[in-house]
């Protein structure tokens, strides 16, 4: 197991325990789950309004409500796991893909945004260059400025009636991008 500063023992019998309580914020625990699930964890924004987990099969999962907060491109608490994401999932409650959010996450290859999404904002998904699909949801109004750039694999882009604005360069250096869908 593992022994932190405050003398809390981390061990196989008391993971799950751990990962669910909230008091540790933004602890991540590595390489240590009761079923090899959970990798990573924790809670961010002002208010502590959003949890993050990250599984061993690469899934990572947003859950909250309110718009997430804009990120730097280093910034975001999963930063150190970009290279291990590979599935991104924004349930429901959550309004806004923060800025940087999936910056340089070059591993995704799927991404699942809830129907309570309203905003993906500038750079959100930035050089995710093996992400070959996306639907953006009815739900969504904005796709911020260079939301998707360099995401180089992109070849079927679906967006469905709602967004009302798409910011400059949004999808810039797509470049195999072959088939939209409004």
């Amino acid at each position: 197991g593992w022994t932190f500063a405050d003398g809390t023992v981390l061990d196989v019998t008391n993971v799950k325990a751990f990962t669910t309580d909230v008091t540790y914020k933004q602890t991540c625990i590595r390489d240590i789950a009761d079923d090899g699930e959970i990798i990573a964890n924790g809670v961010f924004g002002a208010k502590e309004q959003f949890t993050w987990t990250l599984t061993s099969t690469g899934v990572l999962t947003v859950s909250g409500n309110g718009n997430m907060p804009k990120f730097n491109v280093n910034t975001t608490p999963w930063y150190g796991y970009r290279g291990a994401i590979r599935s991104v999932v924004i349930e429901e409650g959550v309004t806004s893909v923060g800025r940087c959010s999936f910056h340089t996450c070059r591993a995704i290859t799927n991404i699942t945004l809830s129907n309570s999404l309203e905003t993906i904002d500038e750079y959100a998904f930035y050089n995710c260059i093996n992400l070959p699909e996306i639907t953006i949801p009815a739900s969504v109004n904005t796709i911020g400025e260079r939301a998707f750039v360099t995401c180089a694999n992109l070849v079927d882009l679906t967006i469905l009636d709602g967004v009302t604005k798409i910011e400059k360069g949004a999808f810039m250096y797509c470049s195999s991008l072959m088939k939209v869908t409004i």
